[in-house]
């Protein structure tokens, strides 16, 4: 019962649900892991039972495996959705109030899977394939205007005049290996583990177009139509390395990865108006979209866990996180904390029941800080193992307008209400 309520909600939001519009110019970094982990607040260092260890904490991998090979494969939905409003004023009160002129949903699918199996008694292999960041955006706004009788009778109110049109698709995915080692002392076990993450291959796509129905260009952007295709190889790779604690009642683990800078030979880098602290992708004159090539860039991450388990309430694991980003480059993104906080609770009939909660940080200044809950469920059968787990965050900021018309100005910004409804669902299947 409970799995069906999970995927009839799942499907009912997706037709709710935000995108960033800088995803583009800064991409979006993933943080999917393993359903589990997700559920308890993305405590993926700490709490990731999958071949996403690899990257959030590898030293774990021994732990997964349990002396067995274990498969799995996920499917990360992500749901969003994207308003824009402006101010204007409501001719039937007679008061102002912001209207709406953009509402973009869309939904985007991202895969991952991997294996982990025992060497030896004291070292885990594992090896993983997962995406890392992803470019898509996609936006649509019909632009209207009105027409007259040549007496001046208003005979049509919001006149649809064409489209502005936006549309970004690409992800970063990344191939990894890493082991764990494990000391045993009675029931203590000590791990130390290593992770190699090699970028793949990837295309990229970007389309900007102003496309006219009418004669009347009052409302549309002046800006010119661009469009192309790229693909990018030997983007390099980086590590990640982390160790844990594991007793009978406690983990502690901690994890780094470096920063790391992702950027091809013909990047041309979009606009950033220093004084407003604006990203635009369009050149001084707001005619050309500038932005070419591919650039990513992944702070330094230093990630510490602590989960508990009581004595007196083995079914219950309770998991804290802090995460520090630090930006090394771009002086326009601040170092940021990440919090997490979550917990598994396991009913009678052996159904985990999990929530979590995180704060996340904005490193811009313009977009807020993110306030993100998560919850879910998992199951078996036989030898297979399954995880559900959902999240959502809401928030609202000013930022300009991306196609600008003429007599626009940027002293003048839109209100942008994001949300994002993710859903992750993973298999697990273990071999005797």
């Amino acid at each position: 019962m409970h799995f069906r309520f999970f995927i009839i909600f799942s499907i009912l939001a997706s037709f709710l649900l935000s995108q960033a519009q800088l995803n583009r110019a800064l991409g979006e970094e993933l943080f999917f892991g393993s359903a589990r982990s997700y559920a308890m607040g993305t405590t993926h260092s700490t709490n990731s039972n999958t071949s996403s260890l690899v990257r959030y904490n590898p030293s774990l991998l021994k732990s997964v495996s349990n002396n067995k090979a274990l498969f799995d494969f996920q499917a990360n939905l992500s749901n969003l959705n994207e308003r824009r409003s402006i101010l204007g004023q409501d001719s039937f009160g007679d008061f102002l109030t912001m209207m709406d002129y953009v509402n973009n949903s869309n939904s985007y699918t991202y895969f991952q899977g991997g294996l982990v199996f025992d060497a030896n008694s004291s070292i885990a292999i594992g090896i993983s394939w997962a995406p890392l960041c992803s470019f898509n955006y996609d936006y649509l706004e019909e632009v209207r205007g009105s027409a007259n009788y040549e007496s001046g009778d208003i005979v049509i109110r919001d006149n649809l005049e064409g489209y502005h049109k936006f549309n970004s698709s690409g992800v970063l995915n990344i191939f990894s290996t890493g082991l764990s080692y494990s000391i045993l002392d009675n029931k203590d076990q000590f791990n130390f583990g290593l992770g190699f993450h090699k970028l793949l291959n990837t295309t990229i796509k970007d389309q900007f177009d102003v496309d006219s129905i009418t004669t009347n260009l009052d409302n549309l952007s002046s800006a010119n139509d661009y469009e192309s295709k790229s693909q990018f190889k030997n983007l390099g790779s980086y590590y990640s390395l982390g160790s844990s604690f594991i007793s009978d009642r406690f983990i502690l683990s901690w994890s780094f990865e470096p920063d790391f800078l992702i950027q091809s030979n013909n990047y041309n880098a979009y606009n950033f108006i220093d004084s407003l602290g604006v990203i635009s992708y369009l050149d001084s004159t707001n005619t050309n979209f500038i932005l070419e090539g591919l650039n990513y860039y992944k702070p330094e991450k230093l990630c510490f866990g602590l989960s508990y388990n009581p004595k007196d309430n083995s079914e219950l694991i309770i998991t804290a996180e802090f995460e520090f980003n630090k930006f090394y480059k771009y002086s326009y993104l601040k170092d940021t904390y990440i919090y997490r906080f979550g917990f598994e609770y396991i009913l009678p009939s052996e159904i985990p029941i999990r929530s979590g909660l995180i704060y996340k940080q904005s490193p811009l200044q313009l977009v807020p800080d993110q306030s993100i809950i998560t919850f879910g469920t998992g199951g078996h059968y036989r030898s297979l193992l399954y995880d559900i787990a959902l999240s959502y965050t809401f928030f609202d900021y000013y930022y300009p307008t991306i196609f600008v018309v003429d007599e626009d100005s940027y002293d003048s910004f839109d209100k942008v209400i994001d949300s994002r409804l993710n859903f992750v669902f993973s298999f697990r299947y273990l071999l005797k």
